[in-house]
């Protein structure tokens, strides 16, 4: 059940005719009505992606790779020689879920489609089953009652949006469909049309510079590197120091939290992270008294699924604070790569911009994820970023505009708040049957 308190006054606003969002990640989906800034559900869909990935591939290991998509299209597609395998169960799983709120039938939805899609390989099955049950279950809407926006990553799968696009509108008679990209929707919530958005995903970083409403394709830079990175790395850190304080020691306590921390699922150690991640001031390893009570050891109580605490974590200053620095070069996460939020990403699309605009675009930079939310973070990325164009002579006189905004929105969800306002908005282009090729 949804706290009271979550709800602001702001969260909605009368606008002439709604619109579905549909944002869609590498490890969640964002779904709700255009006239609230918070979504109505948030959905883990990481094993959709798990039958037509679109990793990134780093070309070259410097710092100036840029990742590249790999085309799918072809080893996706040999899934069509199974074209029936756990097709009955996937229909059965969302038709028997019955609910007298919604106001489509569910049994007709699904097997009206099922001739349509016999020759489609497994991975557009369930993408095309997602999408009903979103309907069904969550938004329990009829789909020809809105139009939709979709809010799609950078370099989104064309395979993937081609089907979704076509089976809302031909199938399911959706008036019409809008597409933007996390970036550019992020930066709505801000209220200005120019500026840097830093979009850290699940495992890519996107620089997205905007002028005006309108992203700079040629200064767009994409680094391999993301949340999973920080999350593994976190993880080794937790095993390591156990492992000395169980040689040093001996102590069976030490001994049973080594054992429980190596057996937790990474969503245990999102979980630990998001509650106990600091992000410490630039050069400053000694913590300082003012923040002894800020970065301190934490003790995280794991609730086993009967509800009761198992174990009791503790987590210390180095473990809190030291993954983050993963995103400023002052670690390595392995012996090849070294990664810079800053130098690797935005500096490097600073330059590829045209000198006029540089102090417009740095004057409103925004982030964008859910670990822009870690405390120090946003402040962190502000004293790294003044440091180092304070040592390029070219770059020198724009260290006195730069500036980080914080809009009075949750990180993780601004790319789905921006694209509630983006569709209250005039003039939207949508994709309508019309333009479909058949």
């Amino acid at each position: 059940m949804e706290d009271k308190d979550f709800v602001t006054k702001t969260d909605y606003w009368p606008i002439s005719k709604s619109c579905i969002v549909l944002n869609i990640g590498r490890k969640y989906i964002k779904v709700g009505f255009s006239n609230s800034l918070r979504p109505l559900a948030i959905l883990q869909v990481g094993e959709l992606w798990d039958e037509c990935f679109d990793r990134f591939r780093i070309e070259n290991k410097n710092r100036e790779s840029i990742g590249k998509v790999i085309n799918q299209d072809d080893v996706l597609d040999d899934d069509q020689r199974e074209p029936h395998v756990k097709f009955n169960q996937l229909t059965n799983d969302i038709s028997n879920n019955s609910d007298s709120d919604c106001r489509i039938n569910r049994n007709k939805l699904v097997f009206n489609y099922v001739d349509k899609i016999k020759h489609l390989g497994k991975w557009k099955i369930k993408w095309l089953l997602f999408l009903q049950e979103l309907y069904t279950s969550y938004l329990k809407c009829n789909p020809k009652d809105y139009s939709v926006i979709l809010v799609e990553k950078v370099l989104f799968p064309d395979s993937i949006r081609n089907c979704i696009i076509d089976y809302l509108i031909k199938d399911m008679g959706i008036s019409g469909i809008c597409t933007i990209e996390e970036p550019l929707a992020a930066l709505y919530t801000s209220g200005i049309p120019t500026g840097i958005v830093v979009d850290i995903g699940i495992s890519e970083t996107v620089i997205y510079p905007v002028y005006n409403g309108y992203p700079i394709i040629q200064s767009i830079i994409i680094l391999n590197f993301g949340y999973n990175q920080i999350i593994d790395y976190f993880k080794r850190i937790l095993i390591r120091q156990l492992d000395v304080i169980n040689e040093d020691k001996e102590e069976d306590i030490t001994n049973n939290e080594l054992t429980l921390i190596k057996s937790l699922q990474d969503p245990i150690f999102e979980d630990i992270l998001f509650q106990c991640g600091i992000v410490k001031p630039q050069n400053n390893d000694i913590i300082d008294e003012s923040n002894s009570d800020v970065i301190g050891n934490f003790e995280y109580n794991y609730i086993s699924n009967d509800g009761m605490i198992y174990q009791i974590i503790s987590i210390d200053q180095y473990s809190r604070t030291q993954p983050f620095e993963l995103f400023f070069g002052d670690d390595k996460y392995d012996s090849e790569i070294v990664y810079d939020i800053v130098i690797d990403g935005i500096i490097p699309s600073i330059k590829a911009c045209n000198i006029d605009i540089r102090k417009e675009i740095v004057q409103n930079i925004l982030v964008s994820g859910g670990i822009a939310a870690t405390y120090g973070f946003e402040q962190r990325l502000l004293s790294e970023l003044k440091s180092t164009i304070g040592l390029d002579p070219k770059l020198e006189p724009l260290g006195k505009f730069i500036n980080i905004i914080s809009p009075p929105i949750s990180p993780f969800i601004r790319s789905y708040s921006g694209a509630s306002i983006y569709a209250s908005l005039p003039g939207l282009n949508f994709i309508t049957s019309k333009e479909i090729v058949h």
